[in-house]
C-alpha cells in the first residue's frame, strides 16, 4: 500500500501536490524542447552523440531541473490564493511559449536568446528573421505547445511519498552532477535554458553599484614579429581622411589573405599600395559596438547596451571630436538604419557635421536592413563636394551594408559566383560592397583629391559559415571566422607598394594609428596602441551574445577561454588558423598566462563603464 503523506492542514498537502505538478509539467516541456533542438540540429549535421551519455544528459538537463523547481515553487506558491488561480495558468503558457519560441533561435545559435540577442532582434534584422520562418521550425514550435498543454493536463496528482522521495532523490543528483558535468561535457550553449538565459543576461544588464577602479590587465611579454612603421608617423598629416568599414566581411574570404576566388579586386588594387596587416582583429564581433571600439579606441564592456557608450555617459573625445576640433568636416554615411541596436546612442553628439543612414539617404533599393551602397557612395561624395567647395578638409565614414545576412543586399551590383550555398550568396555581396568602395575611390580620383587623402579599410567583423559546430553569422564565438578582418591603410603616393604587417592589430588600435598619421591628438578614450610602434603586441576580443567568452591573439598564439565554465582553447598559428587542434592541455603554464590576463582585462573593462544605479558598495574586508 502506497504511504500517503501526512499533513494537518489540506493547504499543505494541495501545496506539495500543485509544486510537484508543476515541476513536472515545466521539466518535461523543457526537456521535450531540447530533444527537439538537438534533433533538428542533427537533421542540420550536428552533433547529438555527446549529449546520450549520462554525463551529457546531466549537463544538458540540469538549468531545465532548477527552472523547473523555482517555477514550480512561484505557481504553487499563487496556487494557494484562489482569486490568482488563474495567474497560475497564465505564466505557464508565457514560460512554454518562450520555450518553444526559442527552439529555432537554439538550433541556429547553440543557445536560446539572451539579453544581448533579443536586443539585434529589431526589424531591421526582419529579412534575416525570415529565412528561418520554416515548416520544420513552425512545427517543433507547435509540437512543444501542444505538449506542454498535455503534460499539464494528464500529469497525475502526486500523493505517494515514496514518489516523492524517489523523483526528489532523482531530480536533486540531476541538479547537482549537471554543474560538474557541464565543465566535461560540449554543450556549445545547448545546455541552457531558455528562461534563466534571459533572466540571468538581463540581469547582468543592471549594474547596481559602480565597479572600484581596476587598473588595465597585466602586460602580455612581446612575442611574434613586429615592423617599424614610425618613419610614416605624421605622413597623412593636413590630408583629407576616407575611413571605410566594411560589413561582416573576414579577412578569410580574401584574396589579399589567401582566397580565391576574389570577390574584393578593387580592395587588392587598393593593397598594391598600402599597408596590409595580416592579422587584425574586431574587438567585439557585432556592428555597433565594434564601430564604438573603432570611433572611440576602447574595448566594449560585457553585458552593457549600445546606450552605456552614449557621449552623456563617456564624455572623453573620440575620433570625430579630434578632427572636429582640428577644422575638419567630418560626416558619416551608412548604408544601414542608426536605429538598429542603438547605433544612434553611439553617434550622437560626436561632432559629426552630417549623419546619414537609410532613413536619409535618397535610394531606389531598400530591405528591412537599409539601402543599396551606391547610394550611399553617392550621398559621401555630395558631402566630400560639399566640403570642398568650403575650402576645408573632410573625414568621412564611410559604412555599406552588403555582406550582411541574408547576403541580398538591396541594389543592381554584380553578382559574379554561382550561388549554390549561403557563401556563395555572401561572396556575392562581398563583390557587391567592393564595387560600391571602388565608385567611391574612382570618385575621389575624380575630384582631384585621391592623392592627399588617408584611406583606412577594415570590416567591423568577419562572418561564419559552420567552420565549426553552431558557428554561424558572427556575434556567438571568437574563432577566425568571426573576429579576424582585414585592415589596409593606404597614403596615394607615400606608400608605393604593398607592405605586409606581420603585428598583431586591433580595431581598438585604428583610430591611435589615424592620428599619428596625421599627426593630431590621440582620443580622450582610446586605450588602444599606435600600429606604427608596433601595437601592443596582442589583441584581446570579447563576446556576450550566447556563452560569454574572451578571447586573446599573441604571437603565434590564439587562446579563448569561456568566462562561466573556464574551458580554455589554445591553438598555434599558423600551422593551425582552422583552430581545429586544442593544445591547451600541452601548454599548462601558457593557458594560465592568458587565463589571467583576461580575467583582469575583464574586470578591468567592467570598471569602466558607469552603473545604471548606484549603490554604494560594501566595504571589502
Amino acid at each position: 500500500m502506497p504511504i500517503q503523506i501526512a499533513s494537518r492542514s489540506a493547504g499543505g498537502l494541495r501545496y506539495l501536490e500543485a509544486f510537484f505538478h508543476s515541476f513536472l509539467s515545466l521539466f518535461l516541456v523543457c526537456a521535450f524542447a531540447k530533444a527537439l533542438t538537438v534533433g533538428l540540429r542533427a537533421t542540420d549535421g550536428g552533433a547529438i552523440v555527446p549529449f546520450l551519455s549520462p554525463a551529457g544528459l546531466a549537463a544538458m538537463l540540469y538549468q531545465d531541473c532548477g527552472f523547473a523547481a523555482a517555477g514550480a515553487l512561484v505557481l504553487a506558491t499563487i496556487s494557494l490564493v484562489r482569486s490568482l488561480r488563474w495567474l497560475t495558468l497564465t505564466l505557464y503558457i508565457a514560460a512554454t511559449a518562450w520555450i518553444a519560441i526559442n527552439i529555432p533561435v537554439a538550433r541556429v545559435m547553440s543557445a536560446p536568446l539572451t539579453a544581448s540577442m533579443l536586443g539585434t532582434a529589431g526589424t531591421a534584422l526582419l529579412d534575416s528573421i525570415m529565412v528561418y520562418v520554416t515548416w520544420d521550425n513552425l512545427g517543433a514550435i507547435l509540437l512543444v505547445i501542444a505538449a506542454s498543454a498535455l503534460f499539464w493536463r494528464r500529469i497525475p496528482r502526486i500523493r505517494s511519498l515514496r514518489t516523492v522521495a524517489i523523483l526528489a532523490s532523482g531530480f536533486g543528483v540531476l541538479g547537482f552532477s549537471g554543474p560538474i558535468a557541464v565543465f566535461h561535457v560540449e554543450t556549445l550553449g545547448l545546455h541552457r535554458n531558455a528562461v534563466l538565459s534571459m533572466v540571468t543576461t538581463s540581469a547582468a544588464r543592471l549594474r547596481l553599484w559602480q565597479p572600484e577602479p581596476v587598473p588595465n590587465g597585466p602586460i602580455l611579454p612581446t612575442e611574434g614579429s613586429r615592423l617599424d612603421l614610425t618613419h610614416y608617423r605624421g605622413a597623412a598629416k593636413g590630408r583629407h581622411v576616407v575611413w571605410v568599414i566594411l560589413e561582416s566581411i573576414g579577412a578569410q574570404y580574401l584574396e589579399l589573405y589567401g582566397h580565391t576566388p576574389d570577390p574584393m579586386p578593387r580592395l587588392n588594387e587598393l593593397a598594391q599600395q598600402g599597408l596590409v596587416f595580416d592579422n587584425a582583429y574586431s574587438a567585439y564581433p557585432e556592428s555597433i559596438k565594434s564601430l564604438f571600439s573603432s570611433l572611440c579606441g576602447d574595448s566594449p564592456s560585457p553585458h552593457t547596451p549600445a546606450d552605456s557608450y552614449s557621449s552623456a555617459k563617456l564624455t572623453e573625445s573620440c575620433l570625430p571630436d579630434v578632427f572636429h576640433a582640428a577644422q575638419y568636416r567630418t560626416g558619416l554615411f551608412h548604408s544601414g538604419r542608426f536605429m538598429y541596436l542603438g547605433m544612434e546612442d553611439v553617434l550622437r553628439d560626436r561632432n559629426f557635421d552630417v549623419l546619414k543612414d537609410a532613413a536619409t539617404i535618397e535610394s531606389s533599393y531598400t530591405s528591412s536592413f537599409g539601402c543599396d551602397d551606391m547610394a550611399t557612395t553617392k550621398a559621401t561624395l555630395e558631402f566630400v563636394d560639399e566640403t570642398l567647395a568650403q575650402n576645408k578638409p573632410f573625414f568621412a565614414v564611410y559604412m555599406p551594408i552588403s555582406g550582411h545576412h541574408p547576403y541580398r543586399s538591396p541594389g543592381i551590383g554584380t553578382r559574379p559566383f554561382p550561388e549554390n550555398s549561403e557563401l556563395d550568396a555572401y561572396l556575392n555581396d562581398v563583390h557587391m560592397a567592393d564595387e560600391a568602395m571602388g565608385v567611391l575611390f574612382d570618385g575621389l580620383k575624380q575630384r582631384g583629391v585621391w592623392e592627399n587623402t588617408l584611406v583606412i579599410v577594415v570590416s567591423d567583423h568577419a562572418e561564419a559559415f559552420f567552420q565549426h559546430e553552431g558557428n554561424f553569422a558572427h556575434s556567438l564565438y571568437l574563432y577566425e571566422e568571426n573576429v579576424w578582418v582585414p585592415m589596409v591603410f593606404a597614403i596615394p603616393g607615400v606608400v608605393t607598394h604593398s607592405i605586409r604587417v606581420p603585428q598583431i592589430a586591433s580595431l581598438v588600435d585604428v583610430a591611435a594609428t589615424i592620428t599619428d598619421l596625421t599627426n593630431l591628438p590621440t582620443p580622450e578614450r582610446s586605450t588602444g596602441f599606435s600600429l606604427l610602434d608596433g601595437g601592443r603586441g596582442a589583441a584581446r576580443f570579447l563576446t556576450d551574445h550566447g556563452l560569454l567568452q574572451a578571447g586573446l591573439r599573441h604571437g603565434p598564439w590564439k587562446f579563448i577561454l569561456e568566462m562561466d565554465t573556464d574551458r580554455a582553447r589554445l591553438f598555434r598559428f599558423p600551422e593551425d588558423r582552422a583552430e581545429k587542434k586544442n593544445l591547451a592541455d600541452q601548454y599548462p603554464e601558457r593557458v594560465e598566462l592568458y587565463r589571467r590576463d583576461l580575467t583582469a582585462w575583464m574586470a578591468y573593462l567592467k570598471s569602466r563603464v558607469s552603473a545604471k544605479l548606484i549603490i554604494k558598495r560594501p566595504a571589502q574586508r
